[in-house]
């Protein structure tokens, strides 16, 4: 206590305030009451300050002394205080528990006779060693009488006006925080808050607890906190990894002090419970899976208590536990216009217009909260490293989102990251026009389709020769579109095991939907849904069946989860094969692959357009005739035309030596002769 209510100065400091009690104002803001002190090993432009008592007094007009930021102001008189008003602030429900009774009062007398205290402040004991096992954290002395500033002594009466609990005290003192990103999830799980008030305290119908789903990194945690700081709502987090113990027992026992904890906050105010890797405690059927259900049986009565669980896969929980959480949230990944605000938010203190944040927003689909966030630091941390503040630009951006995977990607195979554009493919220009409108548009322009009641193609399949860039069509599109690509073979999903296959379509179709929009494409489909029968006919009828029901959307329909219908619109499933004929007639049915697109082997046009591409950085001699190496490349493909191009530059080499600078026109001849159209 020796240093209680106590302020150091130098030796320097006007005498005649040595040992008077005074209010000290640092920066206007902050105002504690303390009795002036000299010490000798102060610097006269330093002071040390107790900052037990914190008072919410403005400096009047009477400060008598400025010394730099801190200003003092004289207290005249200290009177003994006949009753005093206070707020109990204990440091967790159970102390609060455990003093509420007859003792308390006096218990509040004894550690107020320590201090000097005024209207409206708040002391601070939680750092004092002598009162750390009392339980209480702070007093906040809600009114004195008349006096301006007093001491309690034996005979002042101490009135209680409220105890509560650390966690209820900062939720009442909470500031609301505007809402810019994830307004429709917002007002959802809002009205889950709203509701429950509306209800008595203990409801006979049992009220189902909530379940967050979405990519990981969407701001499912982000929204809970702000959701429970603008309703007030006390949050516990229960971080399920931190509760796993290696004796028996004794992460049930964790788990059971944790809920007790929450019931016993929730006779204060509404508590949210929100569990955090649930999936680590309730994937496997035990012990722990027991206790958690009969946890949450426990609570669903409780109208003051909301349980929320969050996760990227419902799957990873037990059929018992996922039956528990009846109100299910869908966090998809943010539209072009939601990108636009939260990017909005992020760029507050950079010098970015609003059609550079449009533009940013354009080549960042897939992008979820997490993802934009470390895209602003890269980039800030760019500028502050190379002092570059002026030179913020869209071009900067967009280098380094095209090093960042979005989250609900990163580490899957899949997916292609590439700036190819539609140019650098020669001829197909009919293909290229067809794929742009039933692609692109889509994606792009929904609402103009909405306003017209189309129904935009839900799958494509290209079909041809091999070698007539099927896929890099496919995925010159995907890049120019700004949209999420991924690019997988049919031999990529299948699996020796029973049921493999089917659990990686699904979980395929999971991640597109995830990253939306997207474009789905799956290479030599034929090998993945080809006709039943045969000597696999079990094995190929499941993995059929199972593409057939993500292609019709029930896989994730089933799960009644709002805010995820609207993702079948951003993903477009777009197939590739060479042998169309041995396709199930059943994946061609309308709302499936009922786009059909013929990739014909180039004519003579294209060819001409094709080699132009290829040569294009290619140093050709003046005797290259590219229109006559068109006409002697019948039924050619565009891969055929590479391979022209490698020969006819090894034939260069081969007789001209390694010095050889242009390539002629008869190495393309001499190359010819050796090729055959695939």
């Amino acid at each position: 206590f020796f240093n209680l209510q106590k302020v150091y100065f130098s030796y320097g400091i006007n005498k005649e305030f040595y040992a008077k009690n005074v209010f000290i104002h640092l920066n206007c803001s902050e105002t504690y009451i303390c009795k002036v002190y000299a010490k000798p090993v102060i610097s006269s432009d330093l002071c040390l300050i107790d900052k037990t008592v914190f008072c919410s007094t403005e400096p009047s007009t009477k400060v008598l002394e400025n010394e730099g930021n801190v200003k003092m102001e004289d207290i005249p008189s200290i009177n003994y205080i006949k009753k005093v008003s206070v707020i109990i602030i204990f440091a967790t429900a159970w102390d609060r528990e455990k003093w509420v009774n007859n003792h308390l009062r006096k218990l509040v007398k004894h550690i107020l006779q320590f201090f000097i205290i005024t209207k409206n402040c708040i002391i601070n004991i939680n750092n004092i060693e002598e009162f750390k096992k009392v339980g209480i954290s702070f007093i906040e002395v809600v009114n004195i009488g008349t006096d301006v500033v007093g001491k309690v002594v034996n005979s002042t009466k101490i009135k209680i006006i409220n105890c509560l609990s650390l966690e209820h005290y900062n939720v009442t003192k909470s500031v609301k925080t505007e809402v810019n990103y994830l307004k429709k999830s917002y007002e959802e799980l809002e009205e889950v808050f709203i509701s429950r008030t509306r209800v008595q305290a203990q409801c006979e119908l049992p009220l189902p607890q909530v379940l967050l789903l979405g990519p990981a990194g969407c701001g499912k945690k982000s929204l809970v906190q702000q959701v429970s700081n603008n309703t007030r709502t006390i949050l516990q987090k229960i971080d399920c990894t931190e509760l796993c113990r290696p004796e028996p027992g004794e992460t049930e026992s964790l788990l059971k002090r944790n809920f007790e904890y929450a019931l016993l906050l929730s006779k204060e105010c509404m508590v949210v419970i929100l569990l955090l890797r649930l999936e680590v405690i309730g994937s496997q059927p035990g012990r722990i899976l027991i206790q958690l259900n009969s946890l949450l049986d426990s609570t669903m009565n409780n109208a003051k208590v909301i349980v929320i669980a969050q996760t990227n896969n419902s799957s990873n929980f037990h059929e018992s536990l996922r039956s528990r959480f009846l109100h299910q949230i869908y966090i998809g990944p943010p539209n072009e216009s939601e990108r636009i605000e939260i990017l909005n938010e992020l760029c507050k203190n950079m010098t970015l217009s609003s059609e550079s944040l449009d533009k940013i927003a354009k080549f960042t689909p897939g992008f979820v909260l997490a993802d934009l966030a470390l895209l602003v630091n890269r980039v800030r941390r760019y500028i502050s490293n190379t002092d570059r503040s002026n030179d913020v630009n869209v071009d900067l951006f967009k280098k380094f989102a095209s090093v960042i995977e979005p989250s609900a990607l990163r580490g899957e195979i899949g997916l292609v990251k590439n700036n190819q554009e539609v140019e650098e493919i020669g001829g197909l220009g009919g293909i290229k026009k067809s794929l742009f409108q039933l692609i692109q548009w889509p994606l792009l322009y929904p609402q103009a389709f909405t306003s017209l009641n189309i129904k935009h193609p839900s799958g494509i399949l290209l079909y041809g020769p091999p070698g007539c860039a099927k896929t890099s069509l496919v995925r010159a599109v995907a890049s120019e579109s700004n949209v999420t690509f991924l690019a997988i073979s049919a031999a990529d999903l299948y699996s020796p095991y029973v049921g493999d296959a089917e659990r990686t379509i699904s979980y395929l179709f999971q991640r597109a939907r995830a990253a939306a929009p997207t474009l789905l494409f799956i290479d030599e489909i034929d090998a993945l849904v080809g006709c039943r029968g045969g000597r696999q006919k079990g094995a190929q009828e499941r993995v059929l069946s199972a593409f057939l029901t993500e292609m019709d959307g029930v896989g994730f329909k089933a799960s009644g989860t709002k805010g995820m219908a609207d993702l079948e619109t951003k993903i477009i499933v777009v197939a590739a094969t060479n042998r169309p004929h041995i396709l199930d007639s059943a994946i061609l049915r309308p709302g499936r692959l009922d786009r059909l697109l013929f990739v014909p082997p180039p004519n003579q046009q294209d060819r001409i357009d094709i080699l132009h591409v290829l040569t294009k950085k290619i140093p050709l001699d003046k005797c290259v005739d590219l229109d006559t190496i068109a006409t002697n490349t019948e039924l050619f493909t565009g891969a055929d035309l590479g391979s022209l191009c490698r020969e006819a530059a090894m034939e260069a080499l081969t007789r001209e030596g390694m010095d050889v600078e242009k390539i002629q026109h008869k190495h393309f001849m001499t190359a010819l002769k050796s090729m055959k159209p695939s």
